[in-house]
């Protein structure tokens, strides 16, 4: 995954990733209940032609709201330089957040929940006295890590080559 963007001078990527798969599980429950609907619109629109558009509605609906949601999926990323934490949103570089790794003032793993059987976790980040939440990150231990590690390369209390390692 590639930075939106030229990168600042020395800084590249240290780990780049989505949300979790398993955050397609609504998306792909609202697109079999539009599959249901459509079929019922289909088979009922000849002998209650109401009822049957209005099936068809939520069904367009539903589909809409899978989509939605699915493309929100896609175009979320997440990523660490050794200069910053990038919150990647939407198409355009407006809906991007940038922590600089010297604001950031911590990290934490929030609660499995569901999401720990497929080892994904919220990941809460306080950065210029607000929080920040990167939803159903996959192994967020290992991002957790990975972000303190930046922080004292960045500082200079371990060297860069360990970030690449």
């Amino acid at each position: 995954m590639n930075l939106r963007g030229p990168l600042l001078d020395g800084e590249y990527l240290i780990l780049a990733t989505r949300a979790h798969r398993a955050r397609l599980l609504g998306p792909l429950a609202l697109l079999l209940g539009a599959v249901i609907f459509w079929s019922f619109s289909s088979s009922v629109i000849p002998s209650l032609p109401f009822l049957g558009y209005l099936a068809l509605g939520l069904a367009l609906y539903l589909l809409y709201r899978a989509l939605k949601g699915a493309l929100a999926w896609w175009l979320t990323v997440y990523q660490i330089s050794n200069y910053r934490l990038l919150i990647r949103q939407g198409w355009r570089s407006q809906s991007d957040l940038s922590f600089p790794l010297s604001q950031i003032e911590g990290v934490e793993v929030g609660q499995r929940l569901w999401m720990g059987l497929a080892d994904a976790a919220a990941l809460q980040v306080q950065a210029r006295g607000q929080a920040e939440t990167l939803e159903a990150l996959p192994d967020p231990d290992r991002w957790s890590l990975r972000i303190k590690e930046a922080q004292l390369a960045y500082f200079g209390a371990i060297s860069e080559e360990k970030l690449v390692n």
